[in-house]
């Protein structure tokens, strides 16, 4: 039977190809091209299949059993930048290759109506301003920012002998913010306190919304002298000013609170004149600031590590710009289809880089790659290796040739199959682990013969199974020759008298074994009417000894001589 061999084709990425099975001498088929999905950065082209790196001929004869590699053309994608003006002047789109990047196009310009001005602030992308140091890897569409601006309007301030204030110009529609109050230079009586400003001899109500330009004039109310103590939280909650009047002293207000930051904790602890420490029981002699004083505390943050299915990771805690230590890598099980390789750790999906600086509390997650498991099956004769194959996780184990076993004295092998775990195994069950094959066999118990050979022929046979003895047959005869007269002593076996309680191991031949005797003859001698002469007898082979002459006597008529 012509031995069959499979092409197994390695997709490399791409969709998978059936195997095919062909008979020695003949050519594999070559199948429909596989297709490869297409990444952010590349679409794939398929460019044939590959032998050991080399291109495969499908016209190439079948010896054996091979894997064809799929090869790949890497086309490197490109993307649009569209430029969304939102009403400004047109920006030609872009074409970018993935991973470059592009020039920020020359600012459009949109044309201001009668409320608003418009100043070009920069494009969007998904509402957040975009970095032209990025890295294009899809098609984008960026918008355009505009700032808003109002018809802008002026108070101008007419201190009326005080301090000057300064002119504020603030959007049509908007309110004047009401400034700081001016101060007026006490007389030894008096202070005097600033009491509003007038418009048109009116006080001014900083509710009213702007419409036009305006001057404000400070109006004063003289009092004893009294003086302002300002709370300066120094990034903190404010804290109402006090004013006191000379020679008295004030209450410590409430401590302000003051929000932390990504980097800081703050905690209040008094608060500070001219770099010292306040005390309350101070008695007030002129206008004064107090600063509040903060201790900042670093933030702490957390990283927590999911392993995705791997052994634990213990979490870290660091300070706000420091740096999280990158773990020992973690481990995953393997499954009887795959074992998992670690690739190292996701935030939101992209690699995460230990040398990014602490700012918040984050959760990284394993990244793994899955590799399919391939599986050895061992042959096994008496104890022996015969072969091994070894195949992908789902596949199949290809029956190898039937073994040999050689006979032995008492038994004949016949080959059944091959067992897994004392069972018949179908080589069609898909491979999910490495299992050892041992080969059945059926012991047939040999028989031989024992030929009787008389005088150099068969006298008879008999078929007797190994380890069986045999009866002894029927003693031959011989025929007897005028030198000798056979008796059967027996049957040899290479020379040595046969016992016929021994146990039958092979085939024999056994010889019958006979005693020769040499015949005697006797020699009568009638004298014919003589005197009587002994008879002699001799062995076969030797002389007659010559008797002594015999005598007859005469008669009447005559006289005899021997």
């Amino acid at each position: 039977v012509k031995n069959t061999y499979t092409v197994t084709f390695d997709s490399n990425g791409g969709t998978a190809i059936e195997s095919e099975t062909k008979p020695y001498g003949m050519v594999f088929t070559k199948p429909n091209n596989p297709t490869k999905e297409a990444t952010a950065e590349y679409t794939f082209a398929f460019a044939g299949w590959l032998l050991d790196g080399e291109d495969y001929n499908f016209e190439t004869l079948v010896t054996g059993n091979i894997t064809l590699v799929a090869k790949w053309n890497e086309i490197k994608n490109a993307y649009t930048v569209t430029f969304n003006t939102d009403g400004g002047t047109a920006v030609d789109s872009e074409t970018v290759e993935y991973g470059l990047t592009f020039n920020e196009p020359i600012a459009p310009e949109k044309q201001a109506t009668a409320e608003y001005t418009f100043t070009f602030a920069g494009w969007l992308l998904d509402g957040e301003d975009y970095n032209f140091e990025t890295l294009v890897t899809g098609n984008i569409t960026l918008v355009a920012k505009w700032t808003k601006t109002k018809n802008i309007y002026t108070v101008t301030y007419d201190s009326n002998g005080g301090t000057a204030v300064d002119s504020e110009s603030k959007e049509y529609g908007s309110k004047f913010t009401m400034p700081n109050n001016p101060t007026k230079e006490a007389t030894a009586e008096f202070s005097y306190t600033f009491a509003g400003w007038t418009l048109n001899g009116n006080d001014y109500n900083f509710g009213t919304i702007v419409t036009e330009n305006i001057i404000l004039v400070a109006k004063w109310t003289e009092t004893k002298n009294t003086y302002s103590v300002t709370f300066d939280a120094n990034g903190g909650t404010a804290v109402d000013g006090e004013t006191v009047e000379y020679g008295l002293t004030f209450s410590e207000p409430i401590a302000p609170t003051k929000s932390a930051t990504a980097e800081y904790t703050y905690t209040f602890n008094g608060w500070l004149l001219d770099g010292e420490a306040y005390d309350f029981d101070t008695l007030v002699t002129g206008n004064i600031t107090l600063v509040a004083d903060w201790t900042a505390t670093k933030n702490t943050y957390t990283v927590t590590f999911d392993s995705n299915g791997g052994s634990n990771v213990d979490g870290q805690t660091k300070e706000y710009g420091l740096t999280f230590s990158e773990p020992v890598a973690p481990e995953k099980q393997a499954t009887a289809e795959y074992t998992y390789t670690f690739n190292g750790w996701l935030l939101d999906g992209e690699a995460y880089y230990f040398d990014t600086l602490v700012t918040e509390d984050i959760t990284l997650i394993a990244s793994w790659t899955a590799t399919k498991n391939s599986y050895t099956v061992t042959f096994v004769v008496d104890g022996t290796n015969y072969s091994t194959e070894t195949k992908e996780y789902g596949l199949t184990f290809a029956e190898p040739t039937d073994p040999i076993k050689d006979a032995t004295a008492e038994y004949t092998y016949t080959f059944n199959g091959w067992l897994l775990d004392g069972e018949a195994y179908d080589f069609d069950t898909l491979v999910t682990e490495n299992i050892t094959l041992v080969a059945d066999w059926t012991a047939t118990k040999n028989s031989y013969t024992v030929t009787f050979v008389v005088d150099g022929t068969d006298y008879s046979t008999e078929t007797v199974e190994y380890g069986l003895t045999f009866s002894e047959p029927v003693a031959p005869e011989k025929q007897a020759t005028a030198e000798f007269t056979y008796t059967f002593n027996g049957w040899l076996l290479d020379g040595v008298a046969y016992e016929f309680s021994n146990e039958v191991i092979g085939n024999i031949t056994l010889i019958a074994d006979w005693t020769a005797t040499k015949n005697t003859y006797t020699v009568t001698f009638d004298s014919n009417g003589g005197t009587a002469v002994a008879s002699e007898t001799k062995e076969y082979g030797e002389t007659f000894t010559k008797p002594s002459d015999p005598t007859k006597s005469a008669t009447a008529e005559y006289t005899y001589v021997f």
